[in-house]
């Protein structure tokens, strides 16, 4: 398979690749020689895998739909399993998806997704609508709004997230502040909402590399800094307030860990329709448009 189409912005010694034909995801953001994300090989990048990049984004939902389906006014919508084998349908349709590319100038790049279930699938997601990423690059600073506008005639529930991938050197650190968090099921499934444990508290800053989790935390103020001190960089997440949570994933043994921005809890829309609270989902009428903006910023650590 050939490799990708890739739109390259530039600032000073700040470098983002972008492949909007894999998910409208990002294949490497570096400065200099430095990865500040995980970077994508050429290997990967030909594969047209969206995991393998350095970040995809998440429309229009954030993390899992428990077993495929979920309820909205009253009715059950079935979703195709799309991470088999896993049970659960993952981070919605978009970053499975080639995007398209609006407008592209040397530090800012506009790209969009339509989705139509008439013409895509009901199955992939049962309501028309419209994503799109605008990135900004300055000389330490990557800028992303992302925006998702309900086209149906109906309302539809909505939420976005961000999925970025880190280089795990032993000594990184994650800052991150929350107040709760999800506890799962083996089965991954979100059961029991609680304060944060010790093990997971990133308060102070802990080393990431003895830590294992993949949960929703809640209650995330809108910054997070990753710190690499033998690289001398840091990396501050600033999100706005629509990012109302944090999806931390450090898996055993892999070289990479996520913090993940994201609107709405895991599994939000069938907690909605349990009439739970702080789900963070959206209920967008037709016409109506949910926008957010996560920054980027280079630090010295």
């Amino acid at each position: 398979m050939a490799s990708p189409h890739i739109v390259k912005l530039r600032a000073g010694d700040l470098a983002l690749d972008l492949v909007p034909e894999v998910g409208g995801g990002i294949a490497c953001f570096r400065m200099g020689v430095i990865d500040l994300m995980r970077s994508a090989s050429p290997a990967d990048l030909a594969a047209r895998n969206p995991r393998q990049l350095a970040s995809f984004p998440l429309f229009p939902y954030s993390n899992r739909v428990v077993n495929g389906r979920f309820i909205f006014d009253g009715q059950i919508y079935p979703l195709a399993l799309n991470s088999q084998p896993h049970p659960h349908t993952l981070h919605g349709n978009s970053w499975q998806r080639p995007w398209k590319t609006e407008v592209v100038r040397p530090t800012y790049a506009h790209l969009v997704f339509d989705h139509d279930p008439a013409r895509d699938g009901k199955e992939s997601w049962p309501f028309a609508y419209r994503a799109a990423q605008v990135f900004r690059l300055e000389a330490s600073l990557l800028e992303l709004t992302m925006t998702v506008r309900n086209q149906d005639s109906k309302p539809m529930p909505a939420g976005f997230g961000l999925h970025p991938y880190f280089p795990r050197t032993p000594d990184v650190k994650l800052t991150a502040q929350a107040t709760g968090v999800w506890r799962n099921t083996p089965e991954m499934l979100p059961i029991e909402h609680t304060p944060v444990p010790p093990e997971w508290d990133f308060s102070k800053g802990p080393t990431v590399s003895p830590i294992t989790v993949d949960n929703c935390f809640t209650g995330f103020g809108g910054k997070a800094l990753i710190e690499w001190p033998a690289r001398h960089r840091g990396l501050s997440i600033e999100a706005s307030p629509e990012f109302r949570n944090l999806v931390v994933f450090i898996p055993p043994k892999q070289d990479f860990f996520c913090v993940e921005p994201v609107s709405n809890v895991n599994d939000g829309f069938n907690k909605l329709a349990r009439k739970e609270e702080n789900t963070g989902v959206v209920v967008l009428q037709p016409g109506e448009t949910l926008a957010g903006t996560v920054r980027f910023r280079v630090t010295k650590a």
